[in-house]
């Protein structure tokens, strides 16, 4: 969160800004990149637009209640995008997912070891 002041959240200094802009730009191109890239319904993304920039460190009631209803409203908006993402987070892994997670687990767990030679 920022102090009061110079830094507080009525000024932003023109690098927070650009900084903000290349974040958020990297951020979309890397949502693009997945959303293209992954197979059809593996990656789901929830990111509300809030009308307002409340900070971190926001403990009043009536800003809490806010946030709470803006969270909401994005909910409402995109229910069956969550009720999608629940699915499949729920579904029972495939025989040959579970095998393929074991694998990668027990290769990482071993990595790197001496004793443990690469073929």
């Amino acid at each position: 969160y920022e102090t009061a002041g110079k830094n507080g959240t009525t000024y932003t200094s023109l690098k927070a800004k650009l900084t903000n802009v290349i974040s958020s730009a990297t951020d979309t191109e890397v949502h693009t990149m997945l959303d293209a890239l992954l197979p059809p319904d593996t990656y789901f993304r929830f990111n509300p637009y809030m009308s307002e920039d409340v900070p971190l460190n926001e403990n009043r009631t009536e800003k809490l209640n806010f946030l709470k209803s803006e969270g909401e409203r994005y909910l409402e908006r995109n229910e069956a995008k969550l009720r999608k993402a629940a699915s499949v987070l729920g579904q029972q892994k495939s025989t040959i997912q579970r095998v393929a997670e074991w694998a990668k687990l027990k290769a990482d767990m071993y990595e790197g070891l001496p004793f443990v030679s690469k073929l």
